[in-house]
Formats: C-alpha cells, structure tokens, sequence
C-alpha cells in the first residue's frame, strides 16, 4: 500500500518513470492490489508504453471489476486508442457503482466516446447528464457542444462553446 501511495505521488507529479519503478515493486509484492495494477497502468500510458498499460488495466479490472475509477480510466485509454467501442462498456459500468464520487465525469467520458461512434443521441443524453451535474464543467460541455453540432442544432452549440470559453478561457 505505501508503494502505491508513492508511485502515485511521483506520477501526480510527472515523474512517470520513478511512478512505474515504485509500482512495479508494489505489484511484485502484491500482485492482487488492483489500485496498484491501475496506478502502474497509467504511469505505463505517461511513458506511452500502450501495450503494457493495457495489460495493468485488466489486471486491475479482473481483481477490481467493479470499482469505477478503474473503469472510467480503462475507458479513457481505449478511448485514447482509438477504440471507443471497447471504452463504452468500461463507463456504462463504471456507473453502476453507487459510490463513486464523479458519476458527472463517467457521463461525460461516455457521452464522448458514443459521439466518436456517431451514436448522436445517445451521447446527448449522457453528455446533457454530465452538465446537469456538473455544469462548470468544460470538457461535457465542449463535448455537448460537438454533439450538439453534428446535430446542426447551431445555436445550442454555440452556447455551449460560450460557455466552455467562459469558464476555462481558450
């Protein structure tokens, strides 16, 4: 656990090679830590060693199947390998845990992913979820606006876009 917690310190600072370092000790000695599993996963995506952090996520999802964070970040790096049909399940699942604090950022994640599939409604609906619970927050926002664009519904678009330069700038 106090590997863990230090190779997620040196990955929140960018170090992601002391991160993987400390990490892969953590999984040597406990190789059923799925937060250990996770954390190396994304210390592996920082160095784009994309192979091996895929095979960290599914360590992590196998010993943690259902704890959302891990979800939502396997969801994101398949998202990132441009396979957002694969992430789309990762997020709906990571929103059947009840206790997760950031259910708004699964939702926007996933209503993103589903709009790279050209599923248009269905990410408006998960994207206008997003906003509703986190309205400030740009990324469902900028996202809803893309949506609501290749909708050619313009003007809520627009607003959208509006808004995203109005809270976070350019």
């Amino acid at each position: 656990a106090a590997r863990t917690e230090l190779g997620t310190v040196f990955l929140r600072e960018g170090n992601a090679a002391a991160a993987i370092e400390t990490l892969e000790k953590a999984v040597s000695h406990d190789p059923r830590n799925g937060d250990a599993w996770e954390k190396l996963a994304l210390a592996y995506m920082a160095k784009q060693a994309n192979d091996k952090a895929e095979h960290a996520f599914e360590r992590a999802v196998k010993l943690s199947p259902d704890k959302a964070e891990i979800r939502n970040n396997f969801g994101l790096f398949l998202v990132a390998q441009q396979r957002p049909d694969e992430g789309v399940p990762h997020f709906e699942h990571a929103l059947t845990d009840l206790t997760y604090r950031n259910p708004g950022i699964v939702l926007s994640n996933l209503g993103y992913a589903l709009f790279l599939l050209g599923r248009h409604d269905a990410a408006l609906v998960r994207l206008n979820d997003a906003v509703a619970r986190i309205p400030n927050m740009c990324q469902a926002r900028f996202h809803r606006g893309l949506t609501l664009e290749r909708l050619q519904r313009f003007d809520d678009a627009l607003l959208d876009y509006d808004m995203v330069i109005q809270l976070c700038g350019d």
